[in-house]
């Protein structure tokens, strides 16, 4: 698609209107074929019954965002597991390379990091429910550390920690 100089182009649904796809999640790249000035936002929601909509604004980072093989470390902060709140971590490479990823979760009063590596393809997105998929239990206040150890992919990760009563989630950006 084009978009002339001040321009506002807004992509309701863009999956599905768009792309065609329906119950699926990722992360869109944007391209332009020279250097320019492009701003892109994006909203993930789900409908509710009743006409009204929850979700959370995700913010666009470029390639020179991301964190590659001897960058700093990303952590995600305030993570919770439990009856009220769980949380999803997303990670994307964001350059077009591949990555392997180390995620490591930092329990408060814990002396063990429990942690897995995640090989990522160009342009790979996941999100996941970590704490459980490493077997943690009730967990609060932890940290989600997220780091590449191999490849020459470049990164970014956020967290979406989710009211279990209403769903509705909050955007934890990887600092």
């Amino acid at each position: 698609m084009t978009i002339n100089p001040g321009e506002v182009s807004v992509l309701d649904n863009v999956l599905s209107s768009t792309f065609g796809l329906t119950n699926i999640g990722g992360a869109m790249h944007v391209d332009t074929l020279t250097d320019s000035n492009l701003v892109v936002t994006g909203r993930t929601y789900n409908q509710v019954d009743g006409g009204g909509t929850y979700g959370q604004y995700i913010a666009a980072v470029t390639p020179a965002d991301g964190v590659g093989k001897g960058g700093h470390t990303l952590n995600v902060l305030q993570v919770e597991d439990s009856t009220r709140y769980r949380t999803n971590l997303g990670i994307a490479e964001v350059s077009g390379k591949p990555a392997t990823v180390e995620v490591s979760v930092f329990l408060p009063d814990a002396k063990v990091a429990p942690k897995v590596t995640i090989p990522l393809a160009a342009n790979e997105y996941r999100q996941f429910r970590v704490l459980q998929q490493l077997g943690v239990g009730t967990a609060y206040n932890a940290r989600i550390s997220i780091k590449v150890i191999d490849g020459d992919g470049k990164i970014t990760a956020y967290g979406s920690v989710i009211d279990m009563q209403t769903q509705d989630p909050t955007y934890v950006p990887a600092q």
